[in-house]
């Protein structure tokens, strides 16, 4: 089963939760691949200005008697509005320039992966090397040089002085030395130790102390008293010491009755919900569920002729009325998306095996995906199992 997603220390459910914002809304802006801040921190009045623009754009296409893929595509591959709209495949772009790349002759169409067609030209850059540039990145100007440019631009930034400057907690003294990763500067951290940090590292924000600031993070995390705190199957019973890394150790008991010992850090990472007797968040959910609205059930349900090597299990089973049997399947990510042979064999054989069996032997089965919200889907089937709402009721 799949472990929850976390942003910056939460989940999706708790960034909702902690905001404001519609759960779903904030999960599919992280879908299309939107940082957690961006996510969190876009109005939807700067939506409705996107929404505009999209319009904008969908209008232009249809004044220009053009395709809106095709106008979005230019646009997004560096072309102003105007240059996307004039763009022309058929104009001869020879004896062109565009930065330092002049056109010298059309050579043979690239075909892309949709099978269309795309000029290409070959350009003599001015350094004197020659270089295939697409005619639409000709014409906007995304292709300038046959790379010198791009070349100097990073090694002019490379060869940067740094000295004297501040990064973060590093004071940079002077260079230290060079490799193929570029110039290693001598620096002094606040907290008086010393370092070599590359200029890439100091100037993209990587390096930023020598990592005390990241120690003390976890020290004052380390230092939070959890204590009588729940984490979904556990409950934290006493402080017990501290490890060898001085992380703090408390002592929790779990729902099933055993007691366990470990660090604040994983408790409120989520790195661990139970002593081991359930792996699952998504299967904690849907127990709670079930417990809270008193439904019969049984964990860990298998028939006696569904085997592969061993017995095949479902989640959940539910009762209803009737006594009759409907399965209900947490399906963490790796029973959708490859994660090598993580998941597996679960997406090629026993998922299969299990739906089949239920289909022959008309079995409801119903399965809940790592991205919906349990507690709606749950909802759902209860509503159509018609289920035994305690055991006296059976």
């Amino acid at each position: 089963m799949s472990k929850p997603n976390y942003y910056n220390g939460k989940t999706i459910t708790e960034w909702a939760q902690e905001t404001g914002m519609n759960r779903n809304t904030l999960r599919n802006r992280l879908k299309e691949g939107w940082t957690i801040e961006e996510a969190i921190s876009t109005s939807y009045g700067e939506m409705r200005e996107k929404y505009k623009k999209d319009v904008y754009i969908t209008n232009l296409a249809i004044e220009n008697k053009m395709g809106l893929k095709t106008l979005k595509k230019r646009i997004n591959n560096g072309m102003s509005i105007e240059e996307a709209i004039a763009f022309d495949y058929k104009k001869n772009y020879i004896g062109q320039r565009s930065g330092r790349l002049l056109a010298i002759a059309e050579i043979e169409s690239k075909r892309d992966p949709n099978g269309r067609a795309r000029r290409q030209l070959l350009c003599l850059c001015d350094c004197g090397n020659e270089t295939v540039a697409l005619a639409e990145a000709f014409a906007s100007g995304k292709k300038k040089s046959c790379g010198c440019l791009v070349k100097e631009v990073t090694s002019k930034r490379r060869e940067k002085d740094l000295t004297g400057q501040t990064f973060g907690r590093w004071f940079i003294e002077g260079e230290a030395f060079r490799d193929k990763l570029g110039i290693h500067w001598n620096a002094i951290c606040i907290c008086g130790n010393r370092g070599t940090p590359t200029t890439k590292n100091l100037l993209s924000g990587t390096s930023t102390s020598c990592g005390c600031y990241n120690r003390e993070r976890i020290s004052e995390r380390e230092r939070i008293n959890v204590k009588g705190q729940r984490f979904y199957r556990l409950t934290v019973k006493e402080f017990v010491g501290t490890d060898e890394y001085n992380n703090c150790l408390w002592l929790c008991v779990c729902d099933c009755g055993r007691e366990v010992i470990t660090t604040t850090g994983r408790l409120l990472g989520g790195q661990i919900i139970s002593c081991g007797c359930t792996k699952s968040k998504g299967e904690c959910l849907i127990e709670d569920y079930l417990i809270e609205h008193s439904i019969k059930h049984k964990k860990g349900y298998y028939f006696s002729d569904l085997k592969l090597k061993t017995y095949l299990y479902f989640d959940f089973a539910i009762f209803d009325k009737d006594g009759k049997v409907n399965l209900v399947e947490y399906q963490g990510e790796q029973h959708y998306i490859d994660r090598g042979n993580f998941g597996k064999q679960q997406r090629e054989v026993t998922d299969k095996m299990k739906k089949e069996y239920c289909s022959t032997n008309n079995i409801p089965l119903f399965e809940i995906r790592f991205d919906k919200d349990i507690k709606c889907e749950m909802d759902k089937i209860i509503a159509q199992v018609n289920p035994v709402l305690s055991k006296h009721n059976a």
